[in-house]
């Protein structure tokens, strides 16, 4: 329904574009408001693809070629372990073994040759006892670090070179199932992101359509004169005014009129039409473009010349056409 604000007077002479009824605009006034910042958001949103877009598109052959170039890395770290550091690990643990062995075996020898030195000399106890407790210590030391040693061996042996060969060679496999993913995912979020904006700039199309449309139906919420005429409420139908609205108080400050209501007539002074009935006797008689004579009711003396345009071959009631 929609609520009159004011409409010309019945019966008032009017100029073709003059407004003859202005309707209440304040929910459609709402509903623009609502789909400006729609239309606002929709705009920011595309915006906001288009830039990432353009990014991603930038930076989608960097990805792929950083893609590429770790699973190189990690192809070539593979590579250098099995060929030299698997190797030079081994050597390096048993080295450092026979390293502390022999340590240990200098240290034993020097403090076998301390203490067999000490017995024939004239040193004094005091000095002796501080030479062969410093012996004794690194002899100690020795022993701790050929255990180390021993332990540091085995676990490098048995743990971390086991462990750091089945580690690159699962970083290899990953690497080389990442930049085949990489191949395959970066592309298709490139073409996503592209399908994403033409939904985006789709919507936004519809977006400014929508609101065309409600501002195009705000204009018709204020109705316009389409000629110069006679302004009457209601409708003229076979000589007869009709419609909710054909009385004086129909179109009153604060009334509702339904969707698809004739509410106005506008009667222009020329050219003027009479629509006339003849029985069925007589339609052989008549025919488009045969001459005619009006005489108005209100001046029977006056004779106003016409011309048949359409005689309907349908009857209006029985024997009357």
């Amino acid at each position: 329904t929609f609520k009159v604000l004011k409409a010309v007077e019945h019966g008032t002479q009017v100029r073709k574009g003059e407004v003859l009824v202005e309707f209440e605009s304040d929910k459609i006034q709402e509903a623009i408001a609502d789909q400006e910042t729609a239309r606002q958001l929709a705009a920011l949103s595309l915006e906001q693809a288009e830039i990432g877009l353009k990014l991603l598109e930038a930076t989608t052959p960097i990805d792929l070629a950083m893609a590429e170039r770790q699973k190189k890395i990690v192809q070539e770290d593979l590579a250098r372990f099995l060929k030299i550091d698997l190797e030079l690990s081994k050597k390096s643990a048993q080295y450092n073994l026979r390293f502390a062995e022999e340590t240990l075996e200098n240290q034993l020898e020097e403090l076998k040759q301390l203490e067999k030195m000490y017995k024939a000399d004239d040193l004094t106890e005091e000095t002796e006892e501080i030479v062969l407790r410093r012996q004794r210590n690194a002899v100690e030391s020795a022993e701790f670090f050929l255990q180390r040693a021993q332990a540091m061996r085995e676990e490098i042996l048995r743990v971390d070179v086991p462990r750091r060969k089945e580690s690159l060679e699962e970083n290899t496999q990953r690497q080389d199932l990442l930049n085949a993913k990489a191949k395959i995912m970066l592309p298709a979020v490139v073409e996503q992101q592209r399908r994403e904006l033409a939904k985006l700039k789709l919507e936004r199309t519809r977006e400014d359509e929508k609101l065309k449309k409600l501002l195009a139906d705000r204009e018709m919420l204020t109705v316009r004169s389409p000629v110069d005429g006679l302004a009457y409420y209601g409708r003229f139908v076979r000589g007869k005014w009709s419609g909710p609205d054909s009385s004086p108080d129909g179109l009153r400050r604060g009334s509702t009129i339904n969707k698809n209501a004739v509410v106005m007539t506008i009667v222009a002074k020329r050219p003027m039409f009479v629509r006339a009935t003849l029985a069925e006797s007589d339609l052989d008689k008549i025919r488009p473009g045969l001459s005619a004579a009006v005489r108005p009711t209100a001046c029977p003396e006056l004779k106003l010349p016409g011309t048949v345009v359409r005689v309907d071959a349908v009857p209006s009631a029985p024997d009357s056409f």
